[in-house]
């Protein structure tokens, strides 16, 4: 049995979700990568739609129901639902105004509530999707610094 401590500490961990920075139109700001929790969290909050199950054309009357996905009240549930959780994921990252972290979900879930429409209403798409993918860009150079794969295959 090895007596090597483990490498992935609680203080090296942390240390790996440490900040950088995203310029959204024209101004740099501090952005922080998420954590499995705040992810969970964001899913526990903006539930994801469920298409509805209906009869396969062409498969007898005994098949089992299947998800309609191209449902046009799913597929609009399911673009509002992303544009969502990607919004969450970058107020998080962003640590807009009174987050509260994830512990408390009713704290959390109310400040979603109210954080997301509002960064909905004053950031583009684009700009959101921009911070999101700053963040995960932290995550990856952390998983790299401490020797895990960096998706080259080599």
């Amino acid at each position: 049995m090895s007596t090597e401590p483990i490498a992935f500490t609680l203080s090296a961990i942390a240390a790996a979700r440490a900040s950088g920075t995203v310029v959204v139109r024209g101004s740099a700001y501090t952005i922080h990568a998420l954590s499995d929790a705040e992810h969970q969290a964001i899913l526990e909050v903006f539930r994801m739609p469920r298409p509805p199950m209906v009869k396969p054309p062409n498969k007898g009357s005994l098949a089992p129901l299947e998800p309609d996905l191209r449902d046009p009240e799913y597929v609009t549930a399911a673009n509002r639902w992303g544009r969502q959780t990607r919004a969450a994921q970058a107020a998080i990252a962003l640590r807009a105004e009174g987050y509260p972290g994830v512990a408390d979900p009713a704290t959390f879930s109310a400040w979603a509530q109210r954080v997301v429409p509002q960064l909905q209403g004053q950031m583009h798409a684009t700009e959101i999707e921009r911070v999101v993918k700053a963040a995960d860009a932290l995550i990856e150079a952390a998983a790299i610094a401490f020797g895990g794969d960096d998706g080259s295959g080599n």
